[in-house]
């Protein structure tokens, strides 16, 4: 065999064939080369049934000399079918003759074998200038994809994953159910799907239970939110680098998410937010199926689907300029937009209650409170709807009130064309009618006492009014603070226990005294 056998490539990546350019070279032909010596043979033997490949080996004369167990796996032959045969002639598909012939590897060959796809790699074994023979490498094509696919989970690691499927996605409105529908239709087609929706509204949400819907569900779902990256890092990150492409590339290059992503999907999030000259490469990349790695020159094919997503008004952009139109279209193949919070108010207390269940807790809601939350804007949509429980579940209460809500109803006082509360106030100033200043004298005086932490009764409220000359009767007062209960401004306690201005209350004395003095 020789001093200098090296065994250990034998179970490298690199196969066989770098074993054999260790191999110390005779006079006797190949047979000595490869060191038919009782321990060399076996340890030859025993190696070549860990490769993970199935190996062929023939002399200069055609003739096979190896075939491991792989190879029979692959071929269907045995051993005595094979061995000293014409391996030029009955591996006809697999090109011996030509690397024998011009003494030149033939790399990733792919061949047909008994009905499989195989990639076979050929190179010859010699030695200063000296033909021996060649030795292939076969692997199914399947098996190669599987492999693959093994590492890029690993090299992607947990961060990349589909953990949602269709059934998380909340809701019971028809606006929510007919988007799922059409989301599911989506998910049997391979074209290219742009999400649109304001934040909050669950785009990686549906992106990832389309994946797990799709036929690439058993493939990787790589997200990458073109806004969280510089420009020069962005595109390293989507399109990988080769060993010295810049300053700080990693040793032996980096894949880059496209290669990460094959035969599953690349999510995009914010793609608005990708720089001109990346549109461009990312229409090429779409285009092509294939991408080139930053400092390299290898065409690498890739099998994705896109899912893009954005918060903003895409086709405004393009026509501005500041996205490009090929693209957009090569995008929007698939366009599906995903319904704001507040146009399906139905939803609203549903996903609430199923929150607060996630959350663990158990607590209830007075009407005030509920339609605060039907009424509210959501401009955060469901990730602040969520937020919202998750504070009030911090507050341990057992029942929620319009004052325990953690925003400003104020903020939906604005003018008469704003604010989805206007219909409320409006109910309550044709209520009030002619008596509006009274109205706010009552709520005055509930904020004062509730400043100064005691509740009033209707008869301390007409005292103080005779003493500011205020005309108002007992009975008008009795008659004001049930309306003020009504709308959730105040809360009557049972006896002579007094009332109580509510946080709704305060603020529309706020919104009133403001009106009533601009």
């Amino acid at each position: 065999m020789g001093d200098r056998f090296d065994l250990f490539p034998l179970l490298d990546k690199q196969d066989i064939i770098r074993t054999y350019e260790e191999i110390e070279p005779s006079n006797v032909g190949l047979l000595k080369i490869l060191g038919l010596t009782n321990s060399r043979e076996s340890q030859l033997e025993i190696l070549l049934q860990f490769i993970d490949a199935g190996v062929i080996g023939i002399g200069f004369d055609g003739n096979v000399f190896l075939y491991n167990e792989n190879a029979k796996k692959i071929i269907g032959l045995e051993d005595e079918q094979v061995i000293n045969e014409d391996g030029i002639k009955l591996f006809e598909q697999i090109p011996f003759e030509h690397v024998l012939k011009t003494m030149k590897s033939e790399e990733e060959k792919l061949v047909k074998i008994d009905g499989y796809d195989v990639v076979a790699t050929v190179n010859p074994i010699r030695h200063s200038g000296k033909l021996y023979g060649a030795v292939a490498i076969i692997r199914k094509y399947v098996d190669m994809e599987k492999q693959e696919h093994i590492l890029r989970r690993q090299l992607i690691g947990h961060g990349h994953n589909a953990k949602y499927n269709f059934d998380d996605i909340i809701g019971k409105s028809n606006l929510i159910n007919e988007c799922k529908s059409i989301a599911k239709r989506m998910s049997k087609s391979d074209s290219s799907i742009l999400v649109t929706g304001e934040t909050g509204t669950g785009k990686e949400l549906f992106s990832q239970a389309i994946h797990n819907n799709s036929k690439r569900k058993k493939y990787q779902f790589v997200a990458v939110n073109c806004g969280a990256f510089p420009e020069n890092l962005l595109e390293s990150e989507l399109f990988g680098y080769e060993e010295g492409a810049f300053t700080g590339a990693r040793k032996g290059g980096k894949p880059g998410l496209f290669e990460l992503a094959h035969k599953g999907t690349l999510f995009l999030d914010e793609i608005t937010e990708m720089p001109m000259n990346l549109q461009v490469k990312l229409l090429r990349a779409l285009q092509e199926r294939q991408i080139v790695r930053i400092g390299g020159d290898r065409l690498i094919d890739v099998d994705i689907r896109i899912i893009a997503a954005t918060n903003k008004d895409i086709k405004k952009l393009v026509s501005k300029g500041d996205f490009r139109q090929d693209l957009f279209y090569r995008l929007n193949v698939l366009p599906l937009k995903i319904p704001p919070l507040r146009d399906r108010k139905e939803d609203i207390l549903f996903l609430a209650e199923y929150i607060i269940k996630r959350f663990k807790s158990n607590f209830s809601f007075t009407d005030a409170a509920k339609e605060m939350l039907i009424e509210y804007d959501w401009s955060g949509n469901v990730r602040e709807l969520r937020n919202c429980i998750e504070y009030l579940v911090n507050l341990e209460l057992d029942t929620i009130d319009l004052k325990d809500l953690p925003f400003d109803m104020h903020d939906y006082f604005r003018n008469e064309d704003e604010g989805p509360l206007q219909d409320i106030m409006v109910e309550f100033l044709e209520t009030a009618g002619n008596n509006i200043r009274k109205y706010i004298f009552v709520l005055d005086e509930l904020e004062k006492g509730y400043l100064s932490n005691k509740r009033l009764g209707r008869r301390s409220i007409s005292e103080t009014a005779k003493k500011k000359g205020v005309f108002i009767s007992e009975q008008e007062i009795r008659t004001i603070l049930i309306n003020l209960e009504k709308f959730s401004m105040a809360e009557i306690y049972k006896g002579r226990s007094g009332t109580l201005i509510t946080e709704a209350g305060r603020l529309t004395l706020k919104h009133l005294t403001m009106s009533q003095n601009p």
